[in-house]
């Protein structure tokens, strides 16, 4: 790529960290993306999709690989730390998990193909809304606009603080676990705490699940059988001593390398919340929030990765075993073959999330080298 390129993707990564906006509400992003993607000239523009999603579409052959790329729009609820010249002007609210330089990766991939239209087929880019929540993926996919688009396969990364600079890393098979909460509602009757018979206390039913909790899985993330479940808050009564509480809600969060896992886990959660609830008399309901699918690589698109790595002398690194965290984009997998990969972002980088962190610039040149090796090598495939 020209100097030049760089140094407009890194002013974009910038402008888009100054102004983050939440899952669900990345109207202005969207908007700034748009005008960015028709300086592209791509050959369709499919804005609105599943809420705020902007796709561009390069290339108009039928015949040959239709690839889709994606980043995301959103920002989370967390405050930044630091002092730099870009830093959220937006209170409360920050790009801590990189978004704005996987935005940015993927303008420079559409930079790139302003002047290099694929050989055959085409090449879908896709700035997708609410990863965080576990929503977007899913509203994008229902979308009539997007259903439209025959996709073949689909690619997208993630930076990973804590791994060396620059360098791939992938996995075939499961790249990032699933994982779902749940808000477990007890309704009983509140009474007098000298009482508590003439009530119905959900304080034992919660126990239960707090230690049903408890014995769930295997924590061992090497494990490719890894599936826990974690007691997130619990909210029982007031600060009072006189009252026998009627009410309780339990948060729950399940994380499994495989979905079947998280089936089973909700399955026990539900059986014994039923038998607990019946025992007192309490009405019972579980809610689910932020559901995630197991992100699985295919084995062909972990090849064409590793492919596209060796043409540009990317170094590489085959993972031993899944992250315990989760990402949406393996709810695309239900439309084509994917892949999802990660891009070190420094072994002392600041974790995902953490109010200091900041996407590195450095990795953003060898990001949109890595993806424009990946249309190569899909191109070059498809000549044999």
């Amino acid at each position: 790529m020209h100097k030049v390129d760089i140094n407009y993707l890194t002013d974009i990564r910038h402008h888009l960290h100054r102004y983050p906006e939440l899952s669900g509400e990345e109207y202005k992003t969207a908007e700034f993306i748009a005008s960015e993607l028709k300086k592209t000239d791509p050959d369709r523009i499919l804005e609105k999709v599943g809420g705020t999603g902007v796709v561009a579409v390069y290339g108009d052959d039928d015949k040959g690989p239709q690839i889709l790329f994606r980043a995301e729009l959103d920002a989370l609820k967390i405050p930044e730390k630091g002092n730099r010249d870009y830093k959220s002007t937006r209170e409360g609210i920050s790009h801590a998990c990189g978004h704005d330089g996987h935005m940015s990766v993927m303008l420079g991939v559409g930079r790139y193909l302003k002047d290099q239209r694929p050989e055959r087929g085409r090449v879908i880019i896709l700035f997708q809304p609410a990863e965080e929540t576990g929503e977007g993926a899913r509203k994008v996919l229902d979308d009539p606009k997007f259903q439209s688009l025959k996709i073949d396969r689909s690619y997208a990364f993630h930076n990973l603080p804590g791994f060396e600079k620059g360098r791939l890393f992938y996995r075939p098979g499961s790249f990032a676990s699933a994982s779902v909460g749940l808000r477990c509602n007890l309704e009983g009757e509140s009474s007098h705490a000298a009482y508590p018979e003439q009530g119905r206390n959900p304080s034992v039913a919660v126990a239960d699940l707090a230690k049903l909790a408890q014995t769930f899985g295997n924590s061992d993330i090497t494990d490719p059988d890894y599936a826990i479940a974690t007691v997130t808050y619990i909210r029982l009564g007031e600060k009072a001593f006189g009252i026998s509480p009627g009410h309780a809600e339990v948060g729950l969060t399940l994380r499994a390398a495989r979905d079947s896992e998280i089936e089973w886990m909700k399955m026990q959660i539900r059986t014994e919340l039923k038998k607990s609830a019946e025992m007192v008399g309490l009405e019972w309901q579980i809610h689910e929030r932020e559901p995630f699918t197991a992100t699985v690589n295919s084995e062909y698109c972990i090849g064409v990765v590793k492919s596209a790595a060796n043409r540009g002398s990317v170094k590489t690194e085959q993972l031993a075993h899944p992250f315990p965290w989760s990402e949406d984009f393996g709810r695309f997998a239900e439309k084509s073959e994917i892949a999802l990969i990660g891009i070190g972002a420094g072994k002392n980088h600041p974790h995902l999330h953490a109010y200091e962190y900041d996407f590195p610039d450095e990795i953003i040149p060898e990001a949109v080298v890595i993806f424009i090796n990946i249309m190569n090598e899909e191109w070059s495939r498809q000549k044999h």
